[in-house]
């Protein structure tokens, strides 16, 4: 599966930004930018996670895993991996990075955790799951 995305910079140092849970990879191009802008060894391809923005749906029993390789076919894809890869997750974008590494630990160079839950959290001001329920 291709997944939209963009890319930012143009160093050697290759790395994945993904964005959280119904959010799609423009929301992170500022960041994306200045990060470029303070470090230019990178660039950084950022994706719409599958079912976010403007990327196919994946399968209806489709988990963290697919979305991953999902990520990873699209480096691919696009000639963006060139050896193992840095990804940086925020929320559940953090939750595929970790899913990569455990799945394809030979494709994954290391992985950074932004704002990400510990696991899913039901309480009175949550419901993660019942919100995707929905969707």
């Amino acid at each position: 599966m291709s997944l939209t995305h963009f890319i930012v910079g143009d160093g050697p140092r290759r790395g994945v930004l993904l964005h959280g849970f119904l959010g799609q990879g423009r929301n992170l191009r500022t960041l994306a930018q200045r990060w470029i802008e303070a470090d230019p060894s990178r660039m950084l391809l950022v994706p719409d996670l599958p079912g976010h923005g403007t990327s196919p749906i994946a399968g209806p029993d489709a988990g963290l895993e697919e979305m991953a390789r999902a990520v990873l076919d699209t480096c691919r894809e696009v000639r963006f991996a060139n050896g193992p890869i840095s990804f940086t997750g925020h929320s559940l974008g953090g939750r595929v990075s970790l899913a990569a590494l455990r799945a394809f630990p030979s494709h994954v160079a290391d992985v950074s955790l932004l704002d990400i839950a510990a696991s899913a959290y039901e309480g009175e001001r949550g419901g993660t799951r019942r919100v995707a329920e929905k969707l």
